[in-house]
């Protein structure tokens, strides 16, 4: 009768073993697949670019940015996982999450519905900002190269910050 708590303890141990090396390798992620770090920090916005033309930022006292923000633990472990996302732009404050699915320096980003302040300001400096946020809110993919963070919205448009 003292061998079934023994084989007892080995069938437990052996199932949380189990258990542990299944759910280890399903929060490992496709490395192929996950957002680089270097996404995250604070960026500033340059310039906004259509297919048409150029906007730029109504002013040169005022830079507006953006910043990325992992939600606990390292980027390999956020992968299809919420980011919060916040920034100031020539008027407002705004917050919001983010979800990116990449490779080191590229890939899928999708920004959900941004709160913003409400602060009064300037005509031409509340129009951007709506402008600016309804772009924010249509990212579809990133990249960065030489310091330059490009996101492109889903018709086109693409936003260019550096550090």
């Amino acid at each position: 009768m003292k061998n079934p708590p023994v084989l007892y303890q080995f069938n437990v141990f052996a199932l949380l073993l189990c258990i542990a090396l299944v759910t280890s390798c399903l929060e490992m992620g496709d490395p192929e697949r996950q957002p680089s770090d270097q996404v995250l920090g604070k960026w500033y916005l340059v310039r906004v670019e259509e297919p048409v033309k150029t906007v730029a930022p109504p002013t040169d006292s005022t830079r507006i940015w953006l910043e990325f923000a992992g939600a606990g633990g390292s980027p390999e472990q956020q992968t299809g996982k919420a980011y919060s996302v916040r920034g100031e732009n020539l008027v407002n404050l705004y917050a919001g999450s983010a979800i990116f699915n990449g490779a080191e320096k590229s890939g899928q980003m999708t920004i959900g519905s941004l709160g913003s302040t409400k602060r009064g300001g300037p005509a031409l400096h509340t129009a951007f900002d709506a402008y600016y946020l309804r772009l924010l809110e249509k990212a579809s993919s990133y990249t960065i190269k030489d310091n330059t963070l490009i996101i492109r919205a889903q018709n086109q448009e693409m936003l260019l910050f550096v550090r």
